[in-house]
């Protein structure tokens, strides 16, 4: 399976986030949190992600787009797993994750905290189908 992020699997509706913040479940790893709602996609069998860094916490916009260059690549490499369960349980996933320091972490790091998200997201949701 390709590590690619295309534009499908990109969260962009206002409609879906809005409603991902409002009754979605949050799990989180300091500097990173994950807000994810199953079945709430068009398309079957799908994960949608979309990516964030407050302005109030990192002020300047080169340091804001790095960040986010950063955690979407460190989902890129890492949402595999995720892209498996979803596949064989036959459900969609929204998912928005937020960047919460106010200091800008390196790539290592911010990896080990996607990926260990991403495992107690893979972990939720075998729980919520038992």
């Amino acid at each position: 399976m390709p590590n690619t992020f295309p534009k499908s699997e990109k969260l962009k509706s206002r409609k879906a986030i809005k409603s991902l913040f409002e009754g979605g479940i949050r799990i989180g790893k300091f500097p990173v949190q994950v807000f994810y709602l199953p079945g709430d996609t068009d398309e079957a069998n799908g994960v949608k992600a979309g990516f964030s860094v407050s302005k109030r916490k990192v002020r300047s916009a080169v340091n804001r787009n790095r960040i986010k260059r950063l955690m979407r690549e460190a989902y890129r490499l890492n949402k595999s797993g995720l892209l498996e369960i979803t596949r064989d349980r036959g459900i969609s996933l929204n998912v928005f994750w937020v960047y919460q320091a106010t200091e800008e972490f390196n790539f290592t790091e911010i990896e080990s905290k996607i990926s260990f998200l991403i495992n107690r997201l893979i972990e939720q949701l075998q729980e919520d189908e038992k």
